[in-house]
């Protein structure tokens, strides 16, 4: 009696789907570090009151005053608020 084989299929089995589970682990690890590289660098970016089409607030502000979304005196009162900030 030989204890501990089995014929060598089980082994192959266990090789087989161990190492697809551990490729998948590993693209796992790799997508969330990838992530998490690109979430700080898009917070920095958009910390100097840029949004993320990469326009700037002052900008966006502009046009909607030239839009005619805003009165001159919100147009002001926002911009004083943006440059603040």
């Amino acid at each position: 009696m030989m204890y501990g084989y089995s014929g060598g299929g089980d082994w192959f089995g266990h090789t087989l789907f161990g190492g697809f589970f551990m490729i998948i682990v590993w693209v796992a690890v790799i997508f969330f570090v990838v992530w998490v590289v690109r979430e700080l660098s898009t917070g920095s970016r958009n910390s100097g009151g840029r949004t993320d089409g990469g326009k700037a607030a002052l900008d966006i502000l502009k046009e909607r005053y030239a839009k005619g979304e805003l009165t001159k005196e919100q147009f002001e009162s926002m911009k004083k608020e943006i440059e603040r900030s």
